[in-house]
């Protein structure tokens, strides 16, 4: 059988542009894939007790929701573009192919290590710890939570 080519914005991918404002996805929803990042700024949050905490934030060459696709049937975090962005969105059935053809120690390792960051996530929120450096350049201030919270609610 040969392998299915997954490669950064190449193959059969669906190369896809995200406008500021838009998710690509909500905690909570089904795991249908995950996006590879090509331009752009993408923030990752949870929300815990109706607030808002950022768990994570993604630049060019950045992998969103990967971890989730591998662990679990519910995005276990949202994902929102800060800037309009260019993501290549990979199919998680792809990925799954792909993982089948490989030893299985290494479909083993991908899952245990997105299980860690799964489980370091739910320390973050649950602590709502937040790095000003998880933000990027901005600063995660209640003018923007005010202004995801009002994204969420469309």
């Amino acid at each position: 059988m040969a392998e299915i080519e997954l490669s950064f914005g190449g193959g059969n991918n669906n190369n896809n542009v995200v406008k500021k404002g838009e998710f690509l996805f909500i905690q909570g929803e089904k795991v249908s894939s995950f996006f590879l990042v090509k331009r752009g700024e993408i923030c990752l949050f949870k929300t815990n007790e109706k607030k808002i905490i950022p768990v994570g934030y993604e630049k060019s060459k950045g992998i969103v929701g990967a971890d989730c696709v591998l662990t679990s049937d519910e995005y276990f975090y949202t994902a929102l573009a800060m800037e309009d962005s260019s993501v290549v969105e990979i199919n998680r059935n792809e990925i799954m192919q792909y993982l089948a053809y490989k030893d299985d120690w290494v479909r083993k390792l991908l899952i245990d290590l997105s299980g860690k960051i799964d489980h370091t996530m739910n320390i973050v929120s649950e602590h709502k710890l937040v790095d000003p450096s998880l933000f990027g350049d901005q600063d995660f201030n209640q003018e923007i939570e005010r202004q995801i919270r009002i994204l969420l609610e469309e």
